[in-house]
């Protein structure tokens, strides 16, 4: 479940799923208190951009050492980020950013909920409790470090700046957060090549 850019995957040998950038062929796991079964969900929910997302029922999450995460309120301001000492957070909206493998985002509406890091073997994992089984939507935004598609245009200079004036529609959000480089996303290639046209599926930013 999911796109070209990012996937899920219910885990096939116990709780949880996989979250996966099919694009940087990197993934993690997602851990929960018992089966999860999946369901599409719109990457609108999300006041940041995601490629895809899924929503999904838990009592408990838990992510890898590898992934840090941090607590926004509903409008996506900083509130905490979960350490070793358990934190309560009081009934409301909030967005979980998890950081590691890919860059995620958990959307919690109307919840409260205990984070924090647990011992796991030689492992400290973050881990969220709520009080009682809750619907979440998991969004993923692929890292996007490499090109996803190819512009093909014909040996002409007037193609070529065509090309070149395409190469922006891999960014994703045009505020001063396209700053980070996930947002911003890697340009496509652009080759050169008899019998071809000049692009027109792809968005142009400049005449967006």
């Amino acid at each position: 479940m999911g796109n070209s850019l990012v996937s899920f995957q219910p885990r096939g040998d116990g709780n949880g799923l996989h979250v996966r950038d099919e694009l940087g062929d990197n993934e993690f796991l997602v851990g929960t208190d018992a089966d999860v079964s999946l369901e599409q969900a719109s990457p609108d929910r999300f006041v940041v951009p995601v490629d895809a997302a899924v929503s999904f029922t838990a009592a408990e999450i838990h992510l890898p050492s590898s992934e840090s995460v941090l607590v926004r309120d509903g409008t996506g301001e900083h509130r905490a980020e979960l350490l070793d000492t358990p934190e309560s957070f009081p009934r409301g909206d909030y967005f979980l950013e998890i950081s590691g493998t890919t860059k995620s985002y958990l959307a919690l509406q109307d919840v409260s909920f205990t984070g924090q890091h647990v011992e796991d073997g030689d492992q400290r994992l973050p881990r969220v409790r709520f009080d009682e089984p809750t619907t979440v939507t998991l969004g993923t935004r692929s890292l996007h470090d490499r090109p996803r598609a190819t512009i093909t245009v014909p040996d002409d200079p007037r193609d070529l700046a065509t090309a070149v004036s395409y190469l922006g529609s891999s960014i994703k959000e045009w505020s001063c957060e396209r700053s980070w480089p996930t947002i911003r996303g890697h340009p496509r290639l652009s080759s050169v090549a008899r019998n071809s046209t000049s692009p027109t599926s792809s968005r142009n930013p400049i005449r967006a």
